[in-house]
């Protein structure tokens, strides 16, 4: 019998290719047309078009969330040029008997090459700065804060704003329904939390109290609010926005100008005026009094937390200078204080009670050149004892100096601290320079007052 060959006469089969056409592009089985033109010359456009939409939201407030979608960017790249390239190589072998076609793959290929080169230029710095963003929240910013409640009412921060400390506060307030004031200590922070922190406050019409200090991202919120309010001691300064980290990648640049665009916007949305900001931009720090604040209109009353009362800046700036220092307002309010304790039996006494009011609140910084360290009273006398911390005695022209401070201390003593001087109290001013070494004395009596009125 005749055997047959049955494996002959048995169907064949072929590997099916995959119909997925994602797939079919990353194997480079589309046509080169279709794969230059379709999924990379337009997909970019589209990408192009995405990035520039996403960058006008808050959906890339940290650096981890830019790193994600940078890793997504770079994969979806990858799948364009990997399958584009495949595609050429494909339409080459097809093609090589034709020199033209032969040439144009070649073409694609050495272009594809050239993009991959360039996209390396640009993503390299891109990502090296994303991690040094990264790095320097971690370390310098995100554990430098706590949020705490304050009474029934109050949640406190003390410390840098950031998206951590955004979290927490807002946490804090949805944890409890009754809380609806935000005290702010804080040297400020990273802007684009401060923007979602006022958005935020705006949004739940949240009061809001600085207290301590309260300095360039902090002052941000607090304008924010409609209500602001400052404690008598705050130091309010506005900072000229500055990285932390040393930028080289044009993106995240152009970003960051962006940022520090929209911070200036930002106030001047909450009612700072314009020729304000302006004079702000020319120095890095500018110290706020609290008439200042009022004026810009970031802050709406003036708050003593020792009894929780409350003043109207329009009326209380009437009787008081409150545009010396936020200090000036701090001893007279001090004094009048001590002046309305029924308890007090004598002046003397009234001066030891309210020099102890003050030193609660010290030391502390009233300029960038200036802390105020303590005050003495007693002995029918008042003192305070200042250091002047980026000098020494030998590099000053004392004279000088005393000249041209001494106006500007009389002046402020006659206006605010009247009620020691018409009880015939003298005020000393002592400085001592950044080794505590005594520098000079400005002392004045109830008579230059009289002689400058």
């Amino acid at each position: 019998m005749e055997e047959k060959d049955t494996w002959r006469e048995q169907p064949q089969y072929k590997v099916q290719k995959p119909n997925n056409y994602f797939v079919k592009h990353w194997n480079g089985e589309l046509s080169l047309a279709q794969s230059w033109w379709v999924n990379l010359f337009l997909l970019n456009i589209l990408m192009v078009g995405l990035d520039a939409a996403i960058a006008e939201t808050e959906l890339l407030y940290d650096a981890i969330d830019s790193l994600v979608y940078l890793s997504i960017f770079i994969a979806i790249y990858v799948w364009q040029v990997v399958g584009t390239f495949r595609s050429a190589s494909n339409y080459i072998e097809t093609k090589a008997a034709a020199y033209e076609k032969y040439t144009l793959g070649r073409l694609a290929q050495f272009f594809l090459v050239v993009g991959i080169l360039s996209a390396f230029g640009t993503t390299a710095p891109l990502v090296k700065d994303i991690f040094a963003v990264m790095e320097f929240e971690d370390d310098d910013v995100s554990n430098r804060y706590f949020v705490q409640l304050a009474g029934s009412t109050d949640v406190l921060l003390t410390g840098y704003i950031n998206e951590s400390s955004v979290d927490d506060i807002i946490s804090a307030f949805e944890d409890d329904a009754n809380r609806n004031a935000l005290v702010l200590n804080s040297p400020g922070g990273i802007l684009v939390s401060a923007f979602r922190l006022a958005d935020w406050i705006q949004d739940n019409e949240v009061i809001v109290a600085a207290s301590g200090q309260c300095v360039s991202a902090c002052l941000l919120a607090l304008a924010s609010a409609d209500g602001g309010l400052a404690s008598l001691e705050t130091e309010l300064i506005f900072h000229t926005p500055i990285s932390g980290v040393e930028l080289t990648s044009p993106e995240l640049i152009a970003e960051l100008n962006l940022t520090y665009e929209e911070y200036y916007d930002r106030f001047e949305e909450y009612g700072v005026p314009p020729s304000l900001l302006e004079s702000f931009k020319l120095e890095e720090f500018t110290p706020l009094t609290l008439g200042d604040a009022y004026d810009a209109n970031i802050i709406d009353r003036i708050w003593d937390p020792s009894d929780n009362s409350f003043y109207d800046p329009s009326e209380l700036c009437d009787s008081v200078n409150c545009f010396v220092t936020p200090v000036s307002l701090i001893e007279r309010v001090a004094f009048n204080g001590a002046i309305n304790n029924e308890g007090a039996p004598d002046l003397n006494s009234l001066l030891i009670e309210t020099a102890s009011g003050l030193n609660k609140n010290l030391p502390m910084m009233i300029d960038v050149e200036t802390r105020w360290d303590s005050t003495i009273g007693g002995d029918m006398s008042f003192r305070f004892n200042y250091t002047l911390i980026n000098y020494l005695v030998g590099d000053l022209d004392i004279g000088a100096v005393r000249d041209n401070m001494r106006l500007n201390i009389v002046d402020a003593a006659c206006t605010n601290m009247d009620e020691f001087l018409t009880n015939g109290i003298p005020i000393s001013y002592n400085y001592y320079d950044k080794n505590g070494v005594f520098i000079m004395t400005i002392t004045v009596e109830p008579s230059h007052c009289k002689t400058k009125k």
